[in-house]
């Protein structure tokens, strides 16, 4: 029995954690595009004199399941080596292991899925785009579970983020944990 958003929405207010979670395909630009522009939304108060004007974004109108929800993040700090892609990539339930720079160039990966090495490397771009234009501090971990397929959990550092692939009935918060772990020992 899988949990839901609302019993991951519940965790993080028992937590008392402020941070999103929605229910998407990571492999589907417009969907990624719909949360970046919900957390815009969200810090600009839907301005209209913000700087951020893409049409294809902004309008891009929700589903009520793509609705966002909080989840937990991560605030460790972790050494991203290809030697720690390597560790990682021997957990049990890790089917993929990606590490890309801040830039979103794509280091090494045992994904052999192109599309999806791309969207994990863009997400790894973009996320200190989005840091800067909402001004919400770092984000340390993306969490997006997948309905039908893998989940795909970034660990987001300074210069590199690590994208790590799973079955979607492996728990993402119980798997973090477990990566989270191996790589403080590296």
């Amino acid at each position: 029995n899988q949990p839901s958003l609302g019993d991951y929405q519940n965790w993080a207010n028992e937590e008392g954690l402020d941070a999103l979670v929605v229910k998407t395909d990571p492999r589907e630009r417009n969907q990624v595009e719909r949360i970046v522009a919900e957390l815009i939304r969200k810090q600009t108060g839907d301005n209209p004199s913000s700087p951020i004007t893409s049409p294809s974004i902004i309008d891009s109108p929700a589903s009520p399941e793509e609705t966002p929800e909080k989840v937990p993040v991560s605030s460790s700090s972790l050494d991203l080596t290809e030697e720690s892609m390597l560790a990682v990539s021997k957990i049990d339930n890790v089917s993929g292991v990606t590490l890309s720079t801040d830039m979103g160039d794509l280091i090494n990966s045992t994904i052999n899925d192109d599309e999806l090495n791309d969207f994990i490397a863009f997400l790894s771009g973009m996320t200190p785009v989005v840091e800067d234009l909402l001004d919400m501090g770092s984000i340390h971990r993306i969490m997006l579970r997948g309905p039908k397929e893998d989940n795909l959990t970034l660990f987001v550092e300074e210069e590199r983020t690590l994208g790590v692939t799973s079955p979607n009935k492996v728990s993402v918060a119980g798997l973090s944990q477990q990566v989270e772990d191996l790589l403080q020992w590296i």
